[in-house]
């Protein structure tokens, strides 16, 4: 019978993602990723297969999140109508908030 996940997976993944933005890939092993998640190396490999697999699923949420606030910086509403607004202030607006929250 299969034992039921004792951690977060989406927690991981934030984690594994923090980690890998502050040693990069190739540095990060996989007992970094063990003692930074806290969670044990065969539950590791057993929900996401390997570290490549980690930081694919870690490298989807960094660009999700940039999209999304890319997003709503060049369409607030959300509906797709310019409504008027130039492109020109589009992209000061994107390039302000770039500016403002570097993250």
């Amino acid at each position: 019978m299969a034992r039921t996940k004792e951690f977060d997976v989406d927690v991981a993944i934030d984690k594994a993602l923090d980690l890998f933005w502050a040693k990069g890939f190739e540095a990060t092993s996989m007992q970094d990723l063990v003692d930074h998640l806290g969670v044990h190396r065969g539950s590791l490999y057993g929900t996401f297969g390997s570290k490549e697999n980690l930081y694919r699923l870690a490298f989807d949420r960094y660009t999700a999140a940039g999209e999304s606030a890319l997003a709503s910086v060049v369409d607030p509403e959300g509906d797709g109508e310019p409504e008027g607004v130039s492109v020109r202030n589009r992209l000061e607006q994107l390039l302000s908030a770039a500016i403002d929250d570097p993250d």
